[in-house]
């Protein structure tokens, strides 16, 4: 199974602010749609039913009460010379706070870097020469900007399903905070 913990974007008015980021900076990237937007706490890949369980066990474990966290600002992934992903960041204290909280269970990530709290805009899988500098341009201009705030209230596990050409998210367990 491949699945992940996340706070999944449901507010209509902040995804009506992503999606104008989204178009902003998109230069026919392969943009995420809107009713799959999310933040990732951690990902999982290849875990059998005993380790789902113990992870739902760690997403029980969130003592938190909700807070609000700021999208703030545009960035990419891996660098601005190899752009594979364009995302907005996060800007929340206690985002850390819950990330370490849900992970508190013995099943391994298959996360290959620090968490960095964001919301994955589109995927890149070139980017054509003579748009370059203009991409670049904005994101400069967008890198500080402030887009939304968002009230987190709950957590989810998600099992993430490749059904041939499309992905599906299944919402596995929900927690309130």
């Amino acid at each position: 199974m491949r699945i992940f913990t996340a706070i999944d974007i449901e507010n209509h008015q902040a995804l009506e602010k992503l999606e104008k980021v989204q178009d902003e900076v998109s230069y026919g990237f392969n943009k995420v749609d809107l009713g799959k937007m999310h933040l990732t706490l951690q990902f999982f890949q290849d875990i059998n039913q005993e380790e789902v369980e113990e992870i739902k066990k760690g997403l029980k474990q969130a003592k938190l009460e909700s807070f609000k966290m700021k999208v703030e600002g545009v960035g990419v992934f891996p660098s601005r010379k190899h752009v594979r992903v364009v995302w907005a960041g996060i800007e929340s204290e206690k985002i850390f706070e819950l990330n370490e909280q849900v992970s508190n269970h013995m099943v391994p990530d298959s996360n290959d870097h620090e968490f960095h709290p964001h919301i994955t805009l589109a995927r890149v899988n070139g980017i054509d020469r003579t748009e370059k500098k203009d991409f670049r341009q904005k994101l400069e201009k967008l890198e500080n900007k402030e887009i939304t705030q968002i009230n987190v209230n709950k957590i989810k596990l998600f099992e993430s399903v490749h059904n041939g050409k499309n992905t599906e998210y299944k919402v596995l367990e929900e927690e309130n905070l």
